[in-house]
């Protein structure tokens, strides 16, 4: 099948990743565009090095003398960025972002993303949402632990929830205790 289809002068040309990131083996190029187009259903390194011709051993090699890591691991990242990507991106549910990526157990994937960033899928998505102060009596913390938030015409003092930023590994609602 022959296309005929003409570029637009704006539209950006596509280089080869080899040629983009400088790749001398044309093998660790061919195992990292197959890696990439299986994000969603993960393969075995050693499926990938047998359909390369070469050994698990040689494509470990490969992986570990160009971009420090195992294959394992160079996969494990790209799921994760794409994964972040999509949290970030996009409105698709933390169950739909995981399966895109590969992620059968919900669970796993939010343990494996904070080891990676720090945070979970939900926080990330918190993060996100609370860039956009609300009034306090619409946050989703309103009305949680007796927390009623001010009545009409009462001045509080302190920042609302909803506007003072999120520490990391520390619960958005704390409250105040003698």
């Amino acid at each position: 099948m022959i296309y005929n289809a003409v570029r637009e002068a704006t539209a950006v040309q596509k280089v080869s990743l080899q040629s983009r990131s400088g790749m001398r083996n044309s093998h660790l190029a061919a195992a990292i565009t197959r890696t990439r187009d299986h994000l969603d259903s993960p393969i075995a390194p050693m499926i990938i090095a047998q359909d390369l011709g070469i050994s698990t051993r040689q494509l470990e090699r490969l992986f570990g003398k160009d971009l420090n890591a195992s294959p394992k691991k160079y996969y494990m990242k790209m799921r994760l960025e794409r994964a972040r990507h999509l949290l970030v991106q996009t409105e698709m549910s933390i169950l739909d972002v995981a399966l895109a990526c590969g992620f059968e157990i919900p669970g796993y994937f939010a343990r494996v993303y904070r080891t990676a960033f720090g945070v979970t899928p939900i926080m990330q998505r918190g993060r996100l949402s609370q860039t956009a102060p609300r009034p306090y009596g619409h946050d989703s913390l309103a009305g949680r632990r007796g927390c009623k938030g001010p009545r009409s015409g009462q001045q509080t003092g302190r920042a609302s929830p909803a506007t003072q930023p999120m520490e990391v590994g520390k619960p958005a609602f704390r409250a105040d205790r003698p």
